[in-house]
């Protein structure tokens, strides 16, 4: 009988590792939606180049789920925004050509404590990713965890897959493995276990 490999605890950000030193970031780039339209140094950023990343962390953590053999998560913890803000982004930022709807329907069905098929958490993930909630995903019996909020695009995932092939996730998507920090197996346990005993 094989023995499941132990799961580690990694950020999944865009920014390329060359651009670090003494674990600090040099380069001047956008962290937020927000940023649309404002100048950096690979030059404004447009709405199709923010989309194109939100897109590609979206494709990356579904991935890293499937091949860590999770077929569904639950949301373990959801941190939602007040109402007013939503309709203060939504007025902001909906427009036709936008690829999710931005709506309070839809915020309303994220709920949590719901499993979600993994095929299903795309417009979560979103969500998330424009700051509107705070999610926490786990699947505990494959102990994968999942935590995407907005601040500065870093997304925390911790999987038993191996670091060659997250990391090949990763760069299939045009993202990276922070090269900063690989957090303990050990702590990812007991943070697990803990879950496990109070849910």
């Amino acid at each position: 009988m094989s023995q499941r490999r132990k799961s580690i605890e990694y950020e999944i950000v865009k920014y390329n590792p060359k651009h670090y030193k003494n674990r600090i970031y040099l380069k001047n780039e956008w962290t937020c939606i927000e940023d649309i339209g404002h100048q950096f140094e690979d030059g404004i950023l447009s709405k199709d180049e923010y989309l194109k990343t939100e897109t590609n962390y979206c494709n990356a953590a579904i991935q890293i789920l499937k091949q860590s053999e999770c077929n569904f998560v639950t949301i373990d913890y959801l941190r939602k925004v007040s109402k007013k803000i939503v309709r203060l982004y939504i007025r902001a930022n909906q427009t036709e050509e936008d690829d999710i709807d931005l709506t309070f329907e839809n915020l309303r069905k994220i709920e949590e404590g719901k499993r979600y098929n993994v095929e299903n958490i795309d417009f979560i993930i979103r969500y998330a990713l424009r700051g509107l909630i705070g999610v926490y995903f786990l699947n505990s019996k494959r102990l994968v965890a999942l935590t995407i909020d907005s601040e500065d695009f870093y997304r925390r995932v911790m999987t038993p897959i191996e670091p060659k092939i997250l990391n090949k996730i990763a760069r299939s998507n045009d993202l990276y493995v922070d090269p900063r920090d690989i957090w303990s197996i050990n702590y990812c346990i007991l943070f697990n276990s803990v879950l496990i005993l109070i849910s």
